[in-house]
């Protein structure tokens, strides 16, 4: 009887055993369903969130959106990082290194030289003057308008994109404007063949040859099993005058990091002024416009001195004292230091 009833107890501890382990599996089953239900829960909110975000982006009509600043863009940093602000453009004079013009421009500089230059132009009320600037801002509608409005570029040139390395430089290839035409290294030409073609904000001609068959050096000059190509721009000719122009005056566009480089390093170096505060494109341009003023003032003072400060300063009360009273209502129009710096050193702009 001993025995049997050890293996009852024997049975009834595996049975408890059991019940106990399937009730554990019960509640662990019941804990991982949960865990996946708010999983489930928390990706389809997320989806529905960006589907709205999506939507949003394609009415806009643009090709991104900031959650954080629906102004703000995303922009390309060192080291081919990104962050998302706002591009700052800025316009300096070689006399005094003083703000002249600041404004936002859009995520890359291709396009911001023309506007920069007319606005500073209007603001100076000058009829011609020059421009320094690096090869972000060089693109050849741009350097053709700025030739209308009797501004000279001084831009770095654009490296060449095509072709590849290891193949013969464009640069190489001599154009004849007079007949439309490319000599290559052989001595063969190349004709435009067939119209335009449209890339974005400029039109280009495409120009080759059928000699690219049967010359020795073909390898040595492309990859393409047509031949060598060739795409002129419609702005070749002005493109080119500036890349003359720098080339023969290395010094002069050397100065551009002077005259432009130093104000931004006293910014991010001294004043610690790495990012904006604000939000929006009206208050974060009125927040650099009141960092360039006081930039410019303390400039000024070191130009003139602080007693001929003070003296010019003084009588210009009348000015502030209009310019504080639409603080409440324009603190845009308040911030805007170009006004201000000219009638503070009353420069002659023209001469610079």
């Amino acid at each position: 009887m001993a025995v049997v009833k050890l293996q009852g107890n024997i049975f009834l501890r595996v049975l408890g055993a059991g019940i106990l382990w399937a009730q554990q599996l019960e509640e662990a089953d019941a804990a991982e369903k949960e865990q996946l239900r708010v999983k489930i829960t928390t990706h389809q909110e997320r989806r529905q969130k960006y589907e709205a975000l999506d939507k949003k982006l394609a009415e806009s009509g643009d090709t991104q959106i900031s959650v954080t600043d629906p102004e703000a863009k995303a922009l390309r940093v060192n080291n081919n990082g990104t962050d998302v602000g706002y591009c700052i453009q800025a316009a300096t004079d070689q006399k005094h290194k003083l703000f002249v013009h600041a404004e936002i421009g859009a995520t890359t500089d291709k396009r911001e030289l023309a506007p920069i230059a007319l606005e500073v132009k209007h603001l100076l009320d000058l009829k011609h003057f020059n421009t320094l600037s690096d090869a972000g801002y060089s693109t050849g509608d741009q350097f053709q308008i700025c030739k209308t409005a009797g501004v000279i570029t001084y831009s770095a040139p654009m490296p060449s994109t095509s072709p590849s390395h290891d193949c013969i430089p464009t640069a190489e290839f001599t154009y004849h404007k007079e007949g439309d035409y490319y000599i290559c290294p052989m001595g063969e030409q190349l004709h435009n063949v067939g119209n335009p073609v449209k890339r974005g904000n400029y039109f280009g001609t495409i120009y080759r040859t059928n000699a690219c068959k049967t010359c020795s050096i073909r390898q040595d000059c492309t990859k393409n099993k047509l031949g060598r190509i060739i795409e002129r721009s419609e702005y070749q000719d002005i493109i080119d005058e500036n890349r003359e122009r720098v080339l023969a005056n290395p010094e002069y566009y050397k100065l551009r990091q002077q005259i432009i480089e130093h104000q931004f390093g006293v910014f991010k170096r001294q004043w610690g002024f790495t990012f904006t505060l604000l939000k929006r494109k009206k208050n974060v341009m009125s927040e650099v416009h009141l960092l360039m003023m006081a930039y410019n003032l303390t400039r000024m003072i070191s130009i003139i001195g602080i007693n001929e400060f003070k003296r010019r300063l003084g009588g210009l009360a009348a000015y502030l004292l209009a310019s504080m009273a639409t603080l409440k209502t324009n603190i845009e129009a308040l911030c805007r230091f170009e006004i201000l710096t000219m009638k503070i050193l009353k420069l002659n702009f023209a001469t610079i």
